[in-house]
């Protein structure tokens, strides 16, 4: 559903298959859109965990595969890979549970805001 600033409250998904690929699913929404410069923030929920996953999921669903700001190994513009002096891509919260030989003993979550 759209809200009156322009971001989504539902997530989008996104799936990389292949004859010899296992499943990669990403859920994805924008948060925060810069028109005149031509970036979105997204909040990304990786429900696999491939080699990449966010990074290539990230170029398939961008105009022309631009990608994660500062991704210098998978973005297709590379001088647009380089402006930023790291990869704009940031775990704000992860969530696991904590097991003690062998039992769960609780749930663990970290939050750490991005800096850009």
């Amino acid at each position: 559903t759209n809200k009156d600033d322009g971001t989504t409250s539902s997530y989008n998904k996104w799936v990389i298959d292949g004859n010899d690929a296992r499943d990669a699913i990403t859920e994805y929404r924008i948060d925060e859109r810069w028109e005149e410069e031509g970036y979105v923030r997204m909040v990304l929920r990786p429900r696999t965990g491939r080699g990449h996953q966010l990074r290539l999921h990230m170029t398939g669903i961008t105009c022309g595969g631009k990608g994660i700001l500062g991704d210098t190994l998978h973005a297709s513009e590379k001088g647009v890979a380089m402006c930023v002096p790291r990869l704009c891509l940031h775990a704000e919260r992860l969530v696991f549970d904590l097991v003690v030989e062998g039992e769960f003993w609780a749930k663990v979550g970290v939050v750490s805001p991005a800096p850009f």
